[in-house]
């Protein structure tokens, strides 16, 4: 069986972004969860057709996490004070999925 692990890309506006391909939409919430535990607060489960997203912010910081039928689930940083804490938070995600702790 294969361990889900993330990947890291930049986005169309060349900010970080931190994308598990065969992520599953439950994975949202999880990650918010554990997103708090860094400082991060976040905005109300924003949900469309093809996907469901949520702002996140600390301080200065400001990131996307997400899920969409082209993605699977990301998180990117919306500014640049983001992008340092998309590759911080990236590892640390992995390490969890490769603790299977969610």
């Amino acid at each position: 069986m294969d361990i889900l692990l993330g990947h890291f890309t930049k986005t169309a506006k060349g900010r970080n972004s931190f994308e598990i391909w065969k992520g599953e939409a439950d994975l949202i919430l999880k990650i918010a969860f554990l997103l708090r535990d860094f400082g991060f607060t976040s905005g109300p489960l924003m949900s469309g057709l093809d996907g469901h997203y949520m702002d996140l912010v600390s301080n200065n910081i400001k990131l996307n996490l997400g899920w969409d039928i082209w993605s699977g689930l990301f998180l990117s940083a919306v500014n640049e004070e983001g992008d340092i804490w998309v590759n911080k938070l990236g590892e640390e995600i992995n390490r969890k999925l490769r603790e299977s702790f969610f």
